[in-house]
């Protein structure tokens, strides 16, 4: 799924390590943690959220 896909983005930047049944965020992914929480966030991928307004992740 996406959420994968976004995650393994992740995992090669260094931020999180995949496991079997097993996220961790990584100690230079935890001023990042905002933005891996995004990845499950369904409501970010509606038509609906792009008219929306949302804080950014720096």
């Amino acid at each position: 799924a996406q959420e994968m896909e976004a995650l393994a983005e992740m995992e090669r930047d260094g931020l999180v390590a995949l496991r079997p049944g097993k996220l961790e965020v990584l100690p230079k992914g935890r001023l990042l943690v905002r933005h891996v929480a995004m990845a499950f966030d369904a409501y970010l991928r509606t038509p609906r959220a792009k008219e929306m307004r949302f804080s950014k992740v720096i």
